[in-house]
């Protein structure tokens, strides 16, 4: 008999990024950083490139990197919506710490981007009637016009806030869709259907920033997309 495997109700991957202006000093800190940023982040492996350091535990669930021109973190699966803020505020503080860094640096953009599939119990069927029922929905005239019955429905919404720019794509999805979209989890660890949401909270200043404000921003960033995501989610799969 073959062992159960026990799925989480969600999954997830976060990315934060920071694209600033090229500078080269950076480069000259690769080695020291790579040793200063496991130590704090307690990750243990860690890779040196030409113009970029990556820092990740081993099962890569955790990574951050910096190079001359942007710094982030990836975290898959995070286990709660304080998680991502605290990692990031940790290693932000960090970087901007560093005398090569600069207090100050002239920011092209901040995006957080998180990535959701909510394991769904029912069928395909099912989670599509919900998902055109109460989130997105075509008009009776349309399907009509179409004169066709609708299979499968999703799409990007993006929207304008007073912080920032939020880009989204939500749908149902089978698991060999979500494949594409979780990579770096094995197609076992995937539920059979799901309802997907990815989020892209972003803004480009243009302007120099000092490290709090960018910290803050970013931490607001990951706060928001946690808040959208567990309401989306209950509006479409609540009973």
């Amino acid at each position: 008999m073959s062992e159960k495997i026990s799925l989480p109700r969600v999954i997830s991957e976060h990315l934060i990024e920071i694209r600033y202006n090229p500078n080269p000093k950076i480069l000259d800190y690769r080695g020291t950083w790579a040793e200063a940023v496991s130590r704090l982040m307690q990750l243990s492996e860690w890779r040196i490139d030409a113009n970029r350091v990556d820092v990740s535990d081993k099962e890569n669930i955790r990574r951050v990197f910096v190079s001359f021109k942007n710094a982030g973190m990836v975290i898959n699966n995070s286990s709660n919506r304080n998680f991502l803020p605290g990692q990031s505020g940790k290693f932000l503080r960090f970087l901007f710490d560093q005398e090569a860094f600069g207090q100050k640096i002239f920011i092209k953009r901040i995006g957080v981007r998180g990535r959701f599939a909510t394991a769904f119990g029912g069928e395909y069927k099912e989670l599509l009637d919900l998902y055109t029922s109460r989130f997105v929905s075509l008009t009776d005239e349309a399907i009509n016009a179409l004169d066709a019955e609708v299979i499968d429905f999703g799409g990007p919404i993006n929207f304008s806030t007073k912080i920032g720019n939020l880009n989204s794509m939500s749908g149902p999805m089978p698991k060999k869709q979500l494949q594409h979209f979780f990579s770096s989890i094995k197609i076992d660890k995937l539920p059979e259907i799901a309802f997907y949401l990815d989020l892209d909270y972003w803004k480009r200043p243009e302007k120099e920033m000092n490290g709090r404000e960018i910290t803050d921003l970013t931490k607001r960033y990951a706060e928001e997309i946690w808040d959208i995501h567990e309401r989306i989610q209950t509006l479409v799969l609540s009973s």
